[in-house]
């Protein structure tokens, strides 16, 4: 009995992460391709199909606004890593420079 609960279990957990890993391809896929472009759509005659398109788009959404937030952190990183790198051989060329006279 135990067995056949762990067995049922790992299957939903399994379908749950097939779920997760599609619906992460499909706004991947989606964002790539038309980017902040794409329009919500819902179709009342087909609702599953709807609602799956619904919540890609606010997958893409969420997605778009994360890149906007990054990029100037990311910028900034860069820009702190350029000024480490320049300080650390400046400092490199002063402790040689020391060292032999």
């Amino acid at each position: 009995m135990r067995t056949l609960q762990d067995f049922v279990v790992g299957l939903v957990r399994m379908g749950l992460l097939a779920a997760g890993v599609l619906y992460a391809v499909d706004v991947l896929v989606d964002y790539l391709s038309l980017g902040e472009h794409r329009r919500p759509e819902f179709d009342p005659s087909r609702r599953v199909l709807s609602t799956w398109r619904l919540s890609v788009w606010a997958g893409v959404a969420a997605a778009d606004l994360t890149a906007k937030m990054i990029r100037p952190l990311l910028n900034t990183l860069s820009e702190a890593s350029a000024d480490v790198g320049e300080w650390a051989m400046t400092r490199r060329h002063a402790q040689v420079t020391t060292r032999h006279p």
